[in-house]
């Protein structure tokens, strides 16, 4: 058995423990608790839902090969394939867009904030949103409407890709109009971060800390420039290895391995980010969890009378219940 094959395994169960788990109480968060008052929490809906949804549908895949590859060569379905490398791109282009408008949410907050309710209001965010998965499950339609070729297995990360074939000059320019347009989103509104425009603002925000429902956003703007420069400086490595890789071929697979599932992490470290750096995100765990003990500490007392009453009354009856050996009847 390869050492190094037993640690792949291991990295991939760590991966999909952890990106189940974070993407889920990130929902929890959302849902059940009113903290995260200056996040849109229709583009986090979208971001982690995206995270979520390759913690269930593509990290799998990616165990199930590494282990049938300790035995034997993965024998993988060529159609299970192509769903598994669409949606990989699906669920990687939406979390993107949803990234971008996050940004954009952000900027305009800090900015225009008198702007900032017509500009973002839910309706038109739901839209945005809409758009960003329309358009990214439209990158791959042709291949997947065109399905007469089997996808490229990248063993060394277990996973397909989508294979070009014939249809390079469109996954050119459908990767340029995918791809361009978030990641100038993202330079755009990152630049402001540094400007004096934004220092000012955020002397403003400090100065009135009573408005609470505004007071955080210039924080959370730093916090989605840190979650967004970190995912895209780990996609850099790979995506150079990889070019290289066409023209070298000794390139270790670890190297392969370790360099793409370091990017793949981004599905996770938002969470350890928002933990570490937002206040809000933090008391919204402290009442998900004050919530669930809540929750139990009420189904153990709506349990306890129960048993308690039944005792009780057992003890009535019998304190109650009329003596047949009390002292004999006086005779007058």
């Amino acid at each position: 058995m390869d050492t190094s094959s037993v640690v792949e395994i291991v990295v991939l169960i760590i991966m999909v423990t952890v990106t189940l788990s974070t993407n889920i109480i990130t929902l929890l968060v959302i849902s059940c608790t009113d903290y995260l008052r200056n996040i849109n929490k229709v583009y986090m809906y979208s971001i982690t839902v995206s995270d979520l949804c390759i913690g269930l549908f593509i990290f799998p895949f990616a165990l199930y090969t590494a282990i049938t590859n300790l035995f034997r060569n993965p024998d993988v379905n060529p159609l299970i394939c192509h769903i598994q490398a669409y949606l990989t791109i699906v669920f990687f282009l939406s979390g993107l867009y949803a990234l971008a408008w996050t940004n954009v949410d952000h900027y305009v907050a800090v900015r225009k904030p008198e702007r900032y309710k017509v500009m973002m209001s839910p309706p038109r965010s739901l839209c945005w949103i809409a758009f960003a998965w329309i358009a990214a499950i439209s990158f791959c339609c042709p291949p997947v409407l065109s399905y007469n070729e089997i996808d490229q297995f990248y063993h060394q990360v277990y996973l397909c890709t989508v294979y070009f074939g014939s249809e390079i000059p469109y996954f050119i320019s459908a990767a340029v109009l995918a791809l361009l347009p978030p990641m100038l989103v993202l330079l755009i509104t990152n630049v402001y971060l540094f400007t004096h425009g934004f220092r000012k603002k955020q002397k403003m925000y400090e100065a009135v800390p009573i408005i609470l429902d505004v007071s955080s956003r210039p924080r959370n703007y730093q916090i989605n420039f840190i979650i967004s420069t970190i995912c895209i400086s780990t996609w850099i490595p790979w995506c150079v290895l990889r070019i290289i890789s066409f023209y070298l071929d000794t390139i270790p697979n670890l190297l392969h391995f370790f360099t793409f599932w370091i990017a793949m992490g981004n599905t996770f470290y938002k969470f350890f980010i928002y933990a570490g750096m937002s206040v809000e995100y933090r008391r919204g765990l402290r009442e998900l969890v004050r919530q669930c003990c809540s929750r139990c500490l009420c189904k153990s007392s709506v349990q306890t009378p129960r048993a308690s009453q039944t005792v009780n009354f057992a003890a009535t009856r019998l304190v109650t219940k009329p003596s047949t050996s009390g002292p004999a009847p006086i005779n007058l």
